[in-house]
């Protein structure tokens, strides 16, 4: 992955961290890169190709645990 393209990934993913952090329903980890590759990918970004979410899918981002 080129530099140039990982900058632009890394901050997608930051938006999307941050944008769940402040959901009401909690998120899974997983769902989310599985809908942030989508996003990207519709952008033309190929390198979205490279994320995956391994041992992680199941974390739980935003929301309240209870």
């Amino acid at each position: 992955m080129l530099g140039q393209r990982a900058a632009t990934v890394a901050q997608e993913i930051a938006k999307e961290i941050a944008n769940a952090a402040k959901r009401r329903k909690p998120v899974a980890a997983g769902d989310l890169i599985t809908s942030l590759r989508r996003k990207l990918l519709a952008k033309g970004e190929l390198t979205a190709l490279c994320l995956t979410a391994f041992g992680d899918a199941g974390w739980q981002l935003g929301g309240r645990s209870k």
